[in-house]
């Protein structure tokens, strides 16, 4: 499965609600935990929410930019960590991709609100230095 870091928030105690507040830290701790790269909560921007096929609802964010040797780098040592403890990976291997040409070289099967997320950050301007 192509996808992008992330995990499942639990629901709060009754009466409470989720914040933005507490999605913006489970997201820094599920970037941190699946490709070691420790973001402050504070520094990471919601960019989207989006439902998929199957009914789940996903809160995207956008980090700030780092050099792409960093991000592989980083997350090199989580694989090698989880790997010494005799445990997968989350995520074994890490691809940049800046479109849907270069999604379409990777192995595997892209979670289903992975290419409109990809078009959609490419119809805003921005672009990713992926050399």
């Amino acid at each position: 499965m192509i996808q992008f870091p992330g995990g499942n928030l639990e629901s709060p105690p009754l009466g409470q609600e989720i914040t933005t507040s507490a999605l913006r830290h489970h997201a820094a701790a599920e970037l941190a935990e699946e490709t070691g790269i420790d973001a402050a909560p504070d520094d990471l921007a919601l960019w989207v929410v989006a439902r998929t096929s199957n009914g789940n609802v996903g809160f995207f964010f956008l980090a700030p930019s780092l050099p792409v040797e960093f991000i592989l780098q980083r997350h090199a040592s989580v694989v090698l960590a989880e790997r010494l403890m005799v445990r997968e990976p989350e995520f074994a291997e890490v691809a940049l991709v800046a479109d849907a040409a270069g999604l379409a070289l990777l192995d595997g099967r892209p979670a289903d609100y992975l290419l409109p997320l990809l078009d959609r950050f490419r119809a805003t301007g921005q672009s990713l230095e992926l050399d």
